[in-house]
C-alpha cells in the first residue's frame, strides 16, 4: 500500500520537473518541545505549471515555502529528512553564498504582508534597484539598471515616477504591486507567492491576481500559490494540493479538485465553508475542532480527532492512498482493501 509520501509524485520524466519535494520533514525546537511542522510531503512542479498549496493557519504551507528558498530559522527550524530537487540538484545543504545566487535570481518569492517586507527606509525604486543588482552579472551592466527599474514598474502598473516614493505612500495593492515587481526583477524561473492577497480588500485583490495571471504568462515562470481561500486557487492553478497537519491529504488537477465527487473530508469541509450569495444563512459551515498541536499529533490519520467519518483504523494507522489518474487522496473511507 502506497503511503503519503507519493501522493504528489506523478512519474513524469525528470528533464519535465523544475522542482520536486521527496519526503520533506520540517521541525521547529524550543527549549522545552519539537513541533513536527511538515511530515513528510511529496509533490513536483513542472515548468511553466502552477500548483496551489491550501489549508488551514499551521497546515505547513509557509514552512514548506520557506524550505525551499532555506530561509527556516537557523536556530529552531529544521529539515530533518526528504529532498528538494530543484533542476535536479538538491538545494538542502547548500551554503548562504550558494543560496543568494539562487534566490531572487532563479526562485523568488513574495511574502504575505508587503507592509512589514518593504524597508520604510528606502524608496521603493531603490528597493527594486537593490534586487537588481545583487544579480547584475546576470543582466547587464550597472548603467542599464535604471532603464530596468523603470520596466518593472510599467510591467506591474505603477507609473515610473513614483519610485522616487517611500513605502507608506503606497497603499496596500500597490505595495503589493512593488513586492511582485521585485520577485520578478531577474525574470525567475519558480515564483512563490505566500498569501499574495490576504491582506487586501477583494476589488484589490482581483487585480492583484489578474496582474500575477498575466505577468506569469509573459514570463513563463513555474509558480507555487499558498492560500487559504480556494476561490483564489480555482484562477490560478493547474493543480492543487489540500495540506493539513503537514501533510498532503489530496492532490490532483484543479478540474479533479473541483469537478470530482470524491474528496478527502478535509476537503469537503473547505469547501463547505464556502459561503454560498445564493443561499440565505445565519452562519458559515465550520470545521469542528482545531488544528491538532504540531507537538502532539494525533496517531493514524491526522484528521480523525475532527473528521465526521472516523472509523476505528483512522485513529490508529495512517491512510493508504487512492488514485485515479491524477487525482490522489490519503484517506482509509477511500482505500479498499487489497489496495496497493
Amino acid at each position: 500500500m502506497r503511503l503519503i509520501p507519493d501522493l504528489g509524485i506523478r512519474g513524469i520524466n525528470m528533464d519535465d520537473r523544475l522542482l520536486v519535494i521527496e519526503n520533506l520533514k520540517i521541525e521547529y525546537h524550543s527549549d522545552s518541545n519539537v513541533f513536527h511542522a511538515v511530515n513528510g510531503i511529496s509533490f513536483e512542479l513542472g515548468y511553466k505549471e502552477t500548483i496551489g498549496l491550501v489549508g488551514e493557519t499551521g497546515a505547513g504551507k509557509t514552512t514548506t515555502a520557506l524550505a525551499i528558498m532555506q530561509l527556516l530559522p537557523e536556530r529552531t527550524g529544521f529539515i530533518t529528512d526528504g529532498r528538494i530537487l530543484f533542476k535536479g540538484e538538491n538545494i538542502i545543504g547548500k551554503d548562504r553564498a550558494e543560496m543568494q545566487k539562487i534566490r531572487g535570481a532563479s526562485i523568488s518569492m513574495i511574502f504575505q504582508d508587503p507592509l512589514t517586507c518593504l524597508n520604510p527606509l528606502m524608496t521603493v525604486g531603490e528597493q527594486i534597484k537593490e534586487a537588481l543588482e545583487i544579480h547584475k552579472e546576470s543582466i547587464g551592466s550597472v548603467e542599464h539598471i535604471d532603464q530596468q527599474v523603470n520596466q518593472l514598474f510599467e510591467m506591474v502598473g505603477i507609473p515610473p515616477a513614483r519610485g522616487r516614493e517611500f513605502p507608506n505612500q503606497f497603499s496596500g495593492g500597490m505595495k503589493q504591486r512593488v513586492m511582485i515587481a521585485i520577485a520578478l526583477a531577474c525574470n525567475p524561473e519558480l515564483l512563490i507567492a505566500d498569501e499574495p492577497t490576504s491582506a487586501l480588500d477583494v476589488t484589490i485583490q482581483a487585480q492583484v491576481l489578474n496582474l500575477m495571471a498575466d505577468l506569469k504568462k509573459k514570463i513563463n515562470t513555474s509558480m507555487i500559490m499558498i492560500s487559504h481561500d480556494l476561490g483564489v486557487v480555482v484562477k490560478t492553478c493547474d493543480r492543487v494540493a489540500i495540506m493539513y497537519a503537514g501533510e498532503i491529504v489530496e492532490i490532483g488537477a484543479v478540474e479533479d479538485i473541483y469537478a470530482d465527487v470524491k474528496h478527502h473530508p478535509y476537503t469537503e469541509g473547505l469547501f463547505g465553508a464556502i459561503p454560498d450569495i445564493h443561499t440565505k444563512v445565519s452562519r458559515l459551515n465550520a470545521i469542528d475542532g482545531l488544528m491538532p498541536d504540531p507537538a502532539n499529533l494525533p496517531t493514524g490519520c491526522k484528521f480523525s480527532p475532527r473528521c465526521g467519518h472516523c472509523m476505528g483504523i483512522c485513529k490508529t494507522t495512517p491512510p493508504g492512498v487512492w488514485k485515479s489518474g491524477s487525482h490522489s487522496i490519503a484517506c482509509h473511507l477511500l482505500v479498499k482493501e487489497g489496495d496497493e
